[in-house]
């Protein structure tokens, strides 16, 4: 999803580059290591802490480059100043998690397997072993520097089109019906397949966001409960016993969440 929804940004930035006398370009990079998030922070401090490092498959890779690495070629991207471009940079192989958190094991002062031991948890739902930056629909052109590539998504929509995708999406989105948001992006985004997980905590959100647009509506209407008048900026929701819900069972699920009676 969140490959998806980063699709749908570029096609928004590109949009704007169309109706602006602003240039808008996106660049695609991998992991910065040392950045917030990244997953070097995550291992030292699992090392730190004794182990295990753990890591979802043997065989998983990703790109990885330095901080002034990437801000060297994000700067060079925004020179080609080609309005609504997207441009994939050029990091070279990518690398096993499992050799990094070996080096980082050994770096660190212990041996691996050993002294510090790896866990291999398995792929999350979605996940890939390897990183794509480019997808199945796009095509990968040279660009005037060789540590970029410049990227041309085969077929774009209309910006009637798109703003009546993006309108309908943020529609969904509101209304919690989180199934139609994973239509709607995959309207946006062919290629987008959600993952079956995805699609279960889908059903799941649907029913919270059918029950919760309704209460929602009772509340600004009629009152709370307690006879206080609410508005839409006080609906809450608090999370409550879950029940797993399966595809394709026909076994009910609790929804995952209610509406509070008390403002804020």
């Amino acid at each position: 999803v969140m490959g998806a929804t980063k699709r749908v940004a570029e096609l928004i930035i590109q949009d704007l580059a169309r109706s602006s006398k602003t240039n808008f370009i996106t660049v695609r990079f991998g992991n910065v290591l040392g950045s917030n998030g990244s997953v070097v922070p995550h291992f030292l401090q699992q090392i730190k802490r004794g182990g295990p490092v753990t890591v979802t498959h043997p065989d998983v890779q990703r790109y990885f480059m330095l901080i002034p690495e990437a801000v060297e070629l994000v700067l060079q991207a925004a020179s080609l100043a080609n309005p609504g471009a997207v441009y994939v940079l050029e990091m070279g192989e990518q690398v096993r998690l499992q050799d990094l958190a070996r080096h980082l094991i050994r770096l660190s002062g212990f041996v691996p397997d050993q002294e510090i031991p790896i866990s291999f948890t398995g792929l999350r739902p979605g996940e890939k072993l390897a990183e794509e930056l480019v997808g199945p629909d796009e095509t990968v052109m040279a660009s005037p520097l060789k540590e970029i590539l410049a990227v041309r998504l085969n077929q774009v929509p209309t910006r009637e089109a798109l703003h009546s995708a993006i309108a309908g999406l943020e529609e969904m989105a509101y209304l919690q019906n989180a199934s139609e948001v994973l239509a709607r992006i995959g309207v946006l985004v062919p290629a987008f397949q959600p993952a079956q997980r995805d699609a279960v905590l889908a059903v799941e959100r649907d029913w919270l966001g059918i029950e919760g647009e309704q209460q929602s509506a009772n509340h600004v209407t009629r009152g709370g409960s307690d006879g206080q008048n609410y508005s839409s900026g006080t609906v809450r929701f608090f999370a409550r016993r879950r029940v797993r819900r399966d595809l394709g069972s026909g076994v009910g699920a609790s929804p995952a969440g209610t509406l509070s009676d008390r403002p804020e």
